[in-house]
């Protein structure tokens, strides 16, 4: 399997875990290539419905779009619209635009063989608050020691 990742900024480059990285010059021929689609946006005015009737078009009508980032990336309604007519095969949400998601959305009436839903919870795992408190304990003990963290930081300029 041929792994490619597209950041805002970026050479052409194969990262230390052999994901070829790319700038987003290679969005639409990515999008274009791919089987599977993750989106791992964060929240920004920026991405808000980045993933809408647009990219969705330019997907193979065999691809699967999956959002692990933020909900707010993608257009419900185009998305909707896209598992519908078959631009693509099916999806995998994790995050919606309002959540917890409404009883009344329409996401509800597609079928299971379109799509997935996991109300945010795709990423609990039975050892999740051990991880969860190892990283937290890490953060506590750098910043006790140095007065600086140096992982898991957030540019505040960036909204990420």
């Amino acid at each position: 399997m041929q792994v490619t990742g597209i950041r805002r900024s970026g050479d052409k480059k194969t990262d230390k875990f052999g994901v070829m990285v790319r700038g987003n010059d290679a969005l639409d021929e990515s999008i274009r290539e791919a089987d599977f689609v993750v989106s791992v946006l964060p929240g920004t005015e920026h991405t808000r419905h980045f993933f809408g009737k647009a990219l969705f078009a330019k997907m193979k009508p065999s691809a699967v779009f999956i959002n692990i980032g933020r909900g707010m990336s993608v257009c419900e309604a185009d998305i909707i619209e896209a598992l519908k007519r078959g631009t693509i095969r099916a999806a995998a949400l994790d995050v919606f635009e309002v959540e917890p998601l409404p009883k009344d959305s329409p996401l509800w009436e597609l079928p299971d063989s379109k799509l997935l839903l996991t109300a945010h919870s795709a990423n609990l795992t039975g050892d999740v608050v051990k991880r969860t408190m190892k990283v937290f304990t890490d953060i506590f003990d750098e910043l006790s020691a140095h007065g600086t963290v140096s992982a898991h930081t957030v540019c505040m300029d960036k909204g990420y």
